[in-house]
């Protein structure tokens, strides 16, 4: 392997020889090339990490390029990992760089990451951020959550014996961002998170160290806070809530539901959680899942909530939200059978 081109870096004594080889023998998927995936790409191509694997569905655009730094205004309207192979590929010939210009979904999860060492999730979507957060959970995989919404940022490292992503939306109530084209953002705050985002990534590749902490990165105190992420012991996702209270009923059939909607209509509601669904869902209320957590709807502590989402990532981790609330009666569909 060539050092020429990293041997600043490699006079580090914690990376030398040895730690460059394992960031060239590193294969990371980014999802998202965005605010925080585009300069993200470009210090991790720097670095020398072997294999990077871009996953973006969205395409280039003006207003954008403020905080994209990685493109021109030559790639508008061009998927972003087409343009960011091509500007990445010439920064740096040495390193495999493959791109997806797909979103992340479950039909294609396995398939993209099946095979990486570390994912870092750069999107600004929360269904995105959760689809992520179960697979790991699920494969015991390693990722780094990353935030931007305004004057804050927030970074985090998940590893499959720690916490997770739906342990620490638990407890933190301002934990939901929103996209940025919505909120505003300016481009150096989001590459000061792009930044530590890549520093934690790097920190894990060459040490493999975990530490459960969320950095907090206020722009308008310039403060970097941490505190330490707490794992939550009935976590609906990583937790033991389901195995140790399987005497709970958790999950109701449609037949169940069918009858429940029948015979007390007002009392037992059906939430499809889902962002924006093609097909409703047969006498069911739609509330997408970020207006819940987010406190935009008023749930009765004394009605029967039954919440539906594809593939069950979503349902659980509202169901803990709103118990929590003091909702007694949550319950998460356990399959659809209306059509």
């Amino acid at each position: 392997m060539p050092f020429k081109r990293y041997a600043i870096q490699m006079k580090l004594s914690e990376i030398g020889k040895a730690g460059q080889e394992k960031l060239s023998l590193a294969k990371v998927a980014m999802i998202g090339v965005g605010g925080l995936g585009a300069p993200l790409a470009l210090n991790l191509a720097a670095a020398g990490i072997g294999h990077l694997v871009l996953v973006d569905g969205d395409q280039v655009s003006l207003e954008n390029l403020h905080r994209q730094v990685l493109f021109t205004e030559e790639d508008i309207g061009k998927a972003k990992v087409v343009a960011a192979k091509t500007h990445l590929s010439k920064r740096n010939s040495e390193i495999k760089i493959s791109a997806y210009a797909e979103f992340l979904s479950f039909q294609n999860i396995s398939q993209l990451l099946s095979e990486v060492d570390l994912i870092l999730d750069c999107t600004d979507n929360f269904h995105a951020r959760f689809l992520i957060n179960q697979y790991c959970v699920e494969q015991k995989k390693v990722f780094v959550y990353a935030s931007v919404d305004q004057w804050r940022g927030q970074v985090a490292l998940f590893t499959p014996k720690g916490p997770c992503l739906a342990c620490l939306f638990s407890h933190v109530k301002d934990g939901l961002f929103q996209d940025c084209s919505q909120s505003g953002v300016l481009g150096v705050t989001a590459s000061v998170v792009s930044n530590l985002q890549g520093q934690v990534a790097l920190h894990w590749l060459l040490f493999q160290k975990d530490f459960s902490a969320l950095f907090l990165y206020d722009a308008k105190k310039l403060q970097i806070l941490s505190y330490k992420i707490q794992k939550q012991k009935y976590c609906e996702v990583c937790g033991e809530g389901v195995k140790e209270r399987s005497d709970e009923v958790i999950f109701k059939s449609w037949n169940e539901v069918s009858r429940l909607m029948q015979d007390a209509p007002d009392q037992n509601i059906l939430i499809d959680l889902r962002d924006a669904p093609t097909d409703a869902l047969k006498g069911a209320l739609h509330i997408p899942m970020v207006k819940i957590l987010n406190g935009a709807t008023a749930f009765d502590k004394n009605k029967t909530y039954i919440l539906y989402c594809e593939k069950r990532i979503k349902s659980p981790f509202v169901r803990e939200v709103l118990r929590k609330q003091g909702v007694a009666h949550v319950y998460v569909l356990q399959e659809r059978v209306d059509q």
